[in-house]
């Protein structure tokens, strides 16, 4: 019995440890997505990322349990769907979320105590480059408002919430993941899954509600996918575009990789997503040109970027011709380059800067004056739509100058001592800094678990390559002196 009883608990480990289980979450969290089976998803993930920390030293799996979770959100109970986001207030299915979340939280501290993953701890954040930048970042998001009269419980929610993402998935993937030589590789292809999640909701969302309309802004805005709105999609399918040629150049099969990601540029478009397309082209441009010239497939990326330019060129003159501006025009043409409202919440942020210079006005400064209570707005969409506007306006001074501490020290880590895959990240990183500058997405919970495991995972290689180039560069001095 206790041999059967090793090896049912081996063969868990293993399916933990390998490649399967991120494309089981991802099939999973897509089931769950269109079956609108939200709660049965998340225990899943949550007993998932329970038996991780309870039976592995090695955490790693966790990373694909935290950034496919949220996919589990479906379109039937998305928020702000109606009746349908009363799902998510009823106390059933609050109290199991609740209930499944904090006995993750209880299995994670459980594992840092049953394999003593925080020896070492310390010393790791005195080596980080980038622990200090984001500590100065949270203490500054913490006292955000002060003085202000703008303070309230609504403010440290959104600033609580990012501090306590951010420094807890920082700090236990630092605990808990050892150093790998296929880290970044693995995260990559995580991420990659997250965006392949994400698109099947985006297809299976017009599958059952297209029927020829126009793609116009009623359409657009009712692009409630669950934990994603049309805009927030269409960005982090963004954000996993780098990982596409990070492969395509260094993969066997790196041709296969191209191909998807011109298959990801495709959802990104059906979501109307202005910003996500603003970003998605300089990407993809810059991850053909990439591939053109490294990897194992520059032949097939020069061939394929030559017939994209070609069939691009057929396409838009063939849309043009068949007018299929009267088909998407009702969204682009009514709206075109338009801030949507954003000029007027950036205005209003530097407003909130002259008079509160110091810490600003807090993170709840904008749904107060614009009286968004009473509009049941949520929290998250009366943010300033822009990052640095919104640490200037919420932060000030003091704020600013942590956000601009903080982005220092994460650019020093990606160029220093630098490989390709880190770079990869940094790219993935960057995308997602850009589009923040569009929209509020440096805020909100799934972006800030990715933000975290990106920090984390660069960090924990970081310290790898220094280590292995101090090797190199000590050995054939012993060698010599012998």
């Amino acid at each position: 019995m206790e041999i059967k009883e090793k090896s049912v608990l081996n063969i868990l480990r293993k399916f933990l440890c390998s490649n399967y289980y991120p494309i089981a979450l991802t099939l999973i969290a897509v089931i769950c997505h269109v079956a609108g089976l939200d709660v049965p998803g998340y225990i899943i993930f949550s007993l998932c990322g329970i038996a991780i920390n309870l039976f592995l030293s090695d955490c790693r799996p966790i990373i694909p349990t935290f950034i496919i979770a949220g996919t589990c959100t479906s379109a039937i109970n998305a928020f702000g769907k109606g009746e349908a986001s009363s799902y998510y207030s009823s106390p059933v299915v609050l109290s199991l979320l609740v209930v499944a979340g904090a006995l993750v939280i209880i299995s994670a501290i459980a594992h840092i105590i049953i394999y003593k993953s925080y020896r070492g701890l310390w010393a790791k954040l005195k080596k980080s480059l980038t622990a200090l930048g984001i500590a100065i970042l949270c203490v500054a998001m913490l006292v955000a408002g002060l003085f202000s009269g703008y303070i309230d419980l609504n403010a440290f929610i959104i600033s609580g919430t990012f501090v306590a993402i951010l420094v807890a998935l920082y700090l236990y993937i630092l605990c808990t993941i050892s150093k790998r030589s296929d880290n970044i590789d693995y995260v990559a292809l995580c991420i990659m899954l997250m965006g392949i999640a994400i698109a099947c909701q985006v297809l299976s969302f017009y599958a059952f509600n297209f029927r020829g309309q126009a793609l116009d802004s009623a359409w657009k805005d009712s692009l409630l996918l669950g934990a994603y709105v049309s805009n927030s999609a269409g960005e982090m399918m963004v954000i996993t575009l780098p990982v596409y040629f990070m492969f395509a150049y260094k993969k066997k099969h790196g041709w296969a990789y191209i191909l998807g990601a011109v298959a990801m540029f495709g959802v990104v478009l059906l979501t109307l997503s202005r910003a996500s397309m603003l970003f998605a082209v300089p990407v993809f441009i810059f991850g053909l040109v990439w591939c053109c010239f490294k990897g194992n497939y520059k032949k097939f990326s020069r061939i394929f970027t030559c017939g994209c330019i070609v069939v691009g060129i057929a396409v838009v003159a063939l849309f043009l011709i068949k007018g299929g501006f009267e088909k998407i025009g009702g969204f682009f043409g009514d709206t075109g380059l338009a801030d949507r409202g954003r000029f007027s919440l950036w205005s209003q942020m530097i407003e909130c800067f002259k008079q509160f210079p110091i810490f600003g006005a807090g993170f709840s400064v904008l749904y107060q004056l614009n009286n968004h209570a009473s509009g049941n707005v949520n929290l998250y969409s009366a943010l300033a739509h822009n990052t640095i506007f919104q640490m200037i306006g919420s932060c000030g001074i003091v704020g600013i100058l942590a956000y601009a501490f903080h982005r220092f020290t994460t650019i020093k880590m990606f160029v220093k001592k630098y490989n390709s895959d880190r770079l990869f990240m940094g790219i993935t990183m960057l995308t997602f800094l850009l589009l923040a500058l569009l929209d509020q997405i440096f805020f909100f919970p799934h972006f800030i678990i990715l933000y975290a495991i990106l920090l984390a995972i660069s960090e924990i290689d970081y310290t790898q390559t220094e280590i292995i180039q101090n090797e190199e560069h000590v050995e054939p001095k012993e060698k010599t002196e012998k």
